[in-house]
């Protein structure tokens, strides 16, 4: 919980952190670019819910995210446009971009495959045009946007 509920401008390097725990920045005014890497490691659901965050880059060698079946890493970030997915990327857990209407774009490298945990990982994602839909499901992803 250390920056939940954090109001204002924040500027914070995520590069040089090794873990993030729960509701590390939920519901705060975090804005901007996320970029998780590879040494990154979730301690706690949560850690990015309801933030102002507009892209999210998920580095090469990432090879799973949302901490459990129930963790909603980026859930209801309502200014979400952007996910980049690496090929490395095995496991999507829990309802990690979820109820993210902005969400509008998804790149995906060619012949990724990725076990979803729940299927509602992309649920509620309205914004996602027909070509970025078809490409989630080709990773393995069978529920509804």
């Amino acid at each position: 919980y250390a920056f939940t509920g954090v109001k204002g401008k924040i500027n914070i390097d995520l590069s040089n952190l090794t873990s993030i725990g729960t509701e590390a920045f939920a519901e705060s005014d975090l804005s901007g670019t996320i970029k998780i890497s590879k040494n990154l490691k979730f301690t706690g659901p949560d850690a990015f819910r309801k933030t102002k965050i507009t892209a999210v880059i998920i580095e090469e060698g990432v090879t799973e995210l949302g901490y459990s079946d129930g963790d909603g890493m980026f859930m209801e970030c309502p200014n979400l446009k952007s996910i980049t997915l690496p090929s490395s990327l095995a496991e999507l857990r829990g309802r990690v971009f979820q109820l993210c209407p902005a969400l509008a774009e998804v790149i995906i490298p060619e012949g990724t495959k990725i076990t979803y945990r729940n299927n509602w990982e992309f649920s509620c994602c309205s914004s996602l045009p027909l070509a970025a839909k078809a490409k989630i499901k080709a990773t393995g992803y069978t529920d509804g946007f």
